[in-house]
C-alpha cells in the first residue's frame, strides 16, 4: 500500500487484486477528483474575480479624473448647465459600480452628492467655491478608498473601516446645503438660479455609442515587443536577399517590409495617447498650489490632441510637475507686485504641445517675473561651479538650474527651495532621449521648451560608420547630411563647416568615441539642429536608412552617455543606438 498525499486529501492505492481494497479506492478516486474539480473551479472564478475587480479599479480611476476635470470647469463657468448633468451622470456611475462590487462607502459618499448635483440641476442649489472645494475633498477621499481596496471572502471589495471622514464630508455637505438655501430665500432664488432650468432631463440628448475597446497595456506592450523582432528578421531578410542576388526573393524582401512598417506604425498608433491626458491633470495642481502661496496663477493649454507615447506621457507627469510648481512658486509674481508692475492680478500658465520635425515640443510658459541671470551667477559662485572671472551667456547661466541641489529661493519651504526640482527635471527628459532648454526675459516671464521622441519602442534611423563599427544615428535628430571634405577646409577650420554662408560647428564622432586610425578624406557631416541651435556630428559614412528596435542597454553600459540604447541588426550584429544631443553638448568641452 503506497500513501499519495495532495492538498486535496489522501488518496490510497490499494492492491487492485483484493475486490474490497479495489471498491475503497476507486471511492477515494472519486473524492479526489471532486476536490480537484471544486478547487480549479473556484479558482479560475477567484481569478475572473480578481480581472473584474481590476477593470473596476481602472475604470472607476478614470471617472473620479474626468469628474475632477468637469468639477474644475464647473468653476470657472458655475451656470454651465451641461458640466453640471456631466458630473451627475459620472456620480450615478460611481455609486452604481460601487454598488456592484459592494463598496459600501464610495456608494454613500457619492450618493449623497448625485442628490446634491441634482439639486443645481433643478435650480435649487448654487454653484459655489465651497462647493467644488468639497466635492474636490470627496473625490481625492473616494480615490484614496479605492486605491487601498481589498477582496473580501465573499468576493466584495472591502475597504476601510473608518467612515469619520466620510461623515465630516456629509456634515459638512449637509450645512452647505442649508446655508445655500438660506440665503438663496433671503434672495428670492428659492425656485430657480439663472442658467438653470428644472431640471428634466432632454428627450433630444442621445450619448454616443462608445467604439472602443479596453486593452491591457501590457498585452500592447507584448504586441510592440513582437512588431520589433519582426523588424530585425525584416533586416536580416533583406540583408540574406541582397546577398544571394535572387530577384523573386529580393522582391519578396521588399514586400515584406513594406508590411512590416505598416504593421510597426498601426502598433506603435496603438499605444499613442493624447498629450491632454496628464495636461488635465496639473489643473488642479495649479488651483490648489496658487492660494497656498498667496499667489492668483490660473492655466491654459494649446494642442492637447498632440499624441505621445503612453510609456512617455507617464514618464513625463513628474517633470511637467516640477516645472509648473517652480513657475508658482518663482516666476509668477504677488497679486500686488503684478498689480504695481501693470499686469493682471493673476497670473498665467500656458501650456504648449505641437509636433515638430519628427518629436513632440512641449513649452511651459508664464507671465511672471522671469529668471534673474545675476542671482543664478551669484549661487554658482557660492557653490564654486564657476570661477570668477568666468564669462557666461545668459543661456549657459540657465543650464545651471539643472545642477543638483542648486536653488536660488531665499529660504526652503514645503514647495521649493531644496534644489531637487529641475535636476529630477532634467534626468527624466534625458531617460526619454529627450532635450531642454530655457529662455527667459525680465518682467516678461520664462518659457521652458522640452523635446520628446514620438516613441522610445522603434525608431527610423541611418546606419552609420566611424571606424570599423557601425551606429545608429535616430532620423529625427538629422536635419540633413553635407559631403565634408579635410583638405578643403584645412587644419585651422576643422572644427566648422559652412552651411548657407554661416560657419557651423561640427565635432568628429572618432574624437568623441576615441577610435584610432585615420578617417577618409571625404567623409559626411550630419547636422543636428536643436531649436535655434545648429551644429554638425563627423562621420566616416552613411550606409543607409533603417528601422530599429531600441533595447535598453544593460547596468555596466550606465557610463556611455554617448549612447541611448542599441539594437541588433540583419547581419546579426549589434549596433549602439547615438544619442546626438549628447554629443553635441560634449562639442564645447573638446573644442572649448
Amino acid at each position: 500500500m503506497k500513501p499519495y498525499n495532495a492538498h486535496f486529501g489522501t488518496l490510497q492505492i490499494f492492491d487492485n487484486r483484493a475486490s474490497s481494497n479495489y471498491a475503497l479506492c476507486k471511492i477515494h478516486w472519486v473524492i479526489f477528483q471532486t476536490r480537484l474539480v471544486d478547487h480549479f473551479y473556484h479558482g479560475t472564478k477567484m481569478k475572473e474575480t480578481f480581472e473584474l475587480a481590476g477593470i473596476f479599479k481602472e475604470e472607476m480611476l478614470e471617472l473620479f479624473s474626468a469628474l475632477e476635470s468637469r468639477l474644475l470647469e464647473l468653476e470657472r463657468e458655475p451656470v454651465n448647465s451641461e458640466l453640471v448633468s456631466g458630473i451627475f451622470r459620472a456620480l450615478h456611475t460611481i455609486k452604481g459600480n460601487a454598488n456592484m462590487f459592494g463598496a459600501d462607502l464610495i456608494e454613500n459618499i457619492s450618493h449623497e452628492f448625485e442628490s446634491c448635483f441634482d439639486l443645481v440641476k433643478k435650480g435649487k442649489l448654487a454653484v459655489s467655491k465651497e462647493l467644488i472645494d468639497l466635492a474636490l475633498s470627496a473625490s481625492d477621499y473616494m480615490r484614496g478608498v479605492l486605491k487601498n481596496y481589498d477582496i473580501g471572502d465573499d468576493e466584495r471589495i472591502v475597504v476601510p473601516a473608518d467612515s469619520a471622514p466620510a461623515m465630516t464630508i456629509r456634515n459638512s455637505l449637509q450645512e452647505l446645503i442649508a446655508e445655500s438655501g438660506s440665503r438663496m430665500q433671503e434672495r428670492g432664488l428659492a425656485t430657480e438660479i439663472p442658467g438653470f432650468g428644472t431640471g428634466r432631463p432632454d428627450k433630444n440628448r442621445h450619448e454616443p455609442a462608445s467604439s472602443s475597446v479596453r486593452v491591457a497595456s501590457a498585452k500592447l506592450d507584448e504586441l510592440i515587443s513582437l512588431a520589433g523582432e519582426l523588424v530585425t528578421c525584416q533586416a536580416q531578410l533583406m540583408q540574406t536577399s541582397r546577398e544571394r542576388q535572387d530577384t523573386v526573393f529580393i522582391n519578396l524582401a521588399e514586400r515584406f517590409d513594406d508590411l512590416i512598417g505598416g504593421l510597426c506604425e498601426k502598433a506603435m498608433g496603438l499605444r499613442m495617447l493624447p498629450i491632454e491626458s496628464i495636461f488635465f491633470r496639473f489643473r488642479r495642481l495649479v488651483r490648489d498650489l496658487a492660494p497656498a502661496v498667496g499667489k492668483k496663477a490660473r492655466l491654459i493649454f494649446e494642442g492637447g490632441d498632440t499624441e505621445l507615447d503612453k510609456s512617455l506621457i507617464e514618464k513625463l507627469n513628474d517633470p511637467l510637475v516640477h516645472i509648473i510648481r517652480n513657475c508658482i512658486d518663482h516666476g509668477i509674481e504677488a497679486p500686488d507686485v503684478r498689480t504695481a508692475a501693470g499686469k493682471s492680478a493673476e497670473g498665467t500658465i500656458t501650456l504648449l504641445a505641437s509636433h515638430n520635425d519628427g518629436k513632440v515640443m512641449i513649452e511651459i510658459k508664464d507671465d511672471g517675473a522671469g529668471i534673474d541671470p545675476g542671482a543664478i551667477r551669484k549661487k554658482a559662485l557660492d557653490m564654486q561651479l564657476i570661477a570668477a572671472d568666468e564669462k557666461l551667456t545668459d543661456r549657459e547661466l540657465y543650464s545651471l538650474l539643472f545642477t543638483p541641489g542648486f536653488s536660488t529661493a531665499d529660504k526652503i519651504t514645503s514647495v521649493s527651495g531644496r534644489g531637487v526640482g529641475m535636476d529630477v527635471v532634467k534626468k527624466a527628459v534625458d531617460s526619454c532621449r529627450g532635450s531642454i532648454e530655457i529662455a527667459s526675459r525680465r518682467g516678461k516671464g520664462t518659457e521652458i521648451s522640452l523635446r520628446i521622441p514620438l516613441t522610445v519602442a522603434i525608431i527610423d534611423g541611418f546606419l552609420v560608420r566611424a571606424g570599423k563599427q557601425s551606429y545608429i544615428l535616430p532620423s529625427a535628430d538629422v536635419e540633413q547630411f553635407i559631403e565634408y571634405d579635410r583638405q578643403q577646409y584645412g587644419a585651422k577650420r576643422k572644427h566648422f563647416i559652412s552651411l548657407r554662408d554661416k560657419p557651423v560647428p561640427v565635432i568628429r564622432l572618432r574624437d568623441v568615441l576615441r577610435i584610432s586610425g585615420d578617417p577618409p578624406d571625404m567623409e559626411k557631416v550630419a547636422v543636428i539642429r536643436a531649436g535655434d541651435c545648429i551644429t554638425g556630428i563627423v562621420l566616416d559614412d552613411v550606409l543607409s536608412q533603417t528601422q530599429a528596435m531600441i533595447k535598453p542597454l544593460g547596468s555596466l553600459c550606465t557610463k556611455q552617455e554617448f549612447f541611448s540604447g542599441a539594437t541588433i541588426l540583419g547581419n546579426g550584429a549589434i549596433a549602439l543606438i547615438l544619442d546626438a544631443g549628447k554629443i553635441t553638448e560634449a562639442l564645447a568641452a573638446l573644442h572649448p
